[in-house]
């Protein structure tokens, strides 16, 4: 269960990315969106630096990196769900056709 909604949190993540125009200090305090960078007049208010824009390439691909192993995991889940129950069944069926 906390896998899929972890799934579907970088999914949500995933839009973000690919639609939100970020900013970040050049020397790596924080990350900006594009109003917060404007209100700061493209500033760092901790360090005074300079934001850059930043494309999100980089965020984007870890993203779907890490959703591309949770949904492995998800689908080996599933799929040992789905041998278990089969093998009650079996199971079940034998001890049904003993009686």
């Amino acid at each position: 269960m906390r896998k899929r909604r972890e799934c579907d949190e970088l999914r949500q993540k995933i839009a973000y990315a690919g639609d939100a125009c970020t900013y970040k200090c050049r020397k790596g305090c924080q990350n900006f969106d594009f109003d917060t960078a404007m209100e700061a007049r493209f500033r760092c208010p901790k360090c005074r630096g300079m934001l850059r824009h930043d494309s999100n390439a980089d965020a984007r691909k870890k993203i779907e990196e890490r959703m591309m192993l949770v949904q492995n995991l998800l689908s080996g889940f599933n799929e040992a769900v789905v041998r278990d129950e089969s093998a009650a069944r079996e199971v079940t069926q034998l001890a049904v056709a003993k009686k």
